[in-house]
């Protein structure tokens, strides 16, 4: 019987082993997952921003009133996770996963998640900024159409 009985813990015992490191595989694939999905997501909302900033830039005469603007007024429908527009960097929530328009800098922030894992204990953040796109004043071929490239373009920008 005592046979027996020891197989069974030594059984147990590899089951919890076993179990155990497929729990710690399984843990770090879920942060893996995570961020690939907070990458995506914000691509996703910069893509959404572009076609918004490309349709106003169609209208005549907003090019130049979109330089410096929020992006975010341009959609129709914005993200749930935007906080709106805050005076400076300090005064804006720190929430990981959030977009805010900080009016200082005229700059769009996004926190993100992964941000408050740092060692320096500040948040990471994105910035984009609507930039203008300037054609060259005297141009050395004859007259023609602007190029494609000109306007008002949402930009990502590094401190």
């Amino acid at each position: 019987m005592s046979k027996l009985r020891r197989f069974r813990r030594f059984e147990a015992l590899v089951w919890l082993l076993v179990g155990l490191v497929l729990l710690v595989v399984f843990l770090n694939r879920i942060s893996f997952y995570t961020e690939n999905a907070e990458e995506r997501a914000v691509a996703i909302t910069v893509s959404q921003l572009r076609a918004a900033v490309e349709m106003h830039r169609l209208r005549p005469a907003t090019t130049v009133a979109l330089e410096g603007a929020n992006p975010m007024r341009l959609m129709a429908v914005r993200p749930p996770n935007y906080a709106g527009e805050f005076a400076n960097l300090a005064s804006a929530p720190a929430e990981p996963g959030t977009w805010f328009f900080d009016t200082e800098s005229k700059r769009l922030v996004y926190v993100l998640l992964g941000g408050e894992k740092s060692m320096d204990k500040q948040q990471k953040m994105l910035y984009f900024k609507l930039e203008l796109r300037r054609l060259p004043e005297h141009s050395a071929r004859p007259p023609e159409p602007p190029a494609i490239n000109a306007g008002v373009v949402l930009n990502q920008v590094y401190d």
